[in-house]
């Protein structure tokens, strides 16, 4: 288990690794891909802080339709 939290742990560093040389490359700057990369902690934590104030549940409601083409009947066809 030890080192499957090490690999994910890993794949974390790496994958915040290749979005800020993303970021790197739009902006053309080297500080503020780090500025917005440093926000987003917080920037999440005020967004639970004020669901958790408002009383308001983070969902997402289903939809009444199906949405895999599996899930559609097939047309017949004879022949």
């Amino acid at each position: 288990m030890k080192k499957s939290y090490i690999g994910l742990l890993g794949g974390l560093a790496f994958s915040i690794l290749l979005v800020y040389l993303l970021i790197v490359v739009n902006f053309q700057s080297w500080l503020d891909p780090f500025i917005i990369i440093a926000a987003l902690p917080a920037a999440l934590a005020g967004i639970v802080w004020f669901l958790f104030l408002t009383n308001t549940r983070l969902s997402v409601p289903r939809s009444p339709a199906p949405s895999c083409a599996w899930a559609w009947p097939r047309p017949t066809r004879f022949l």
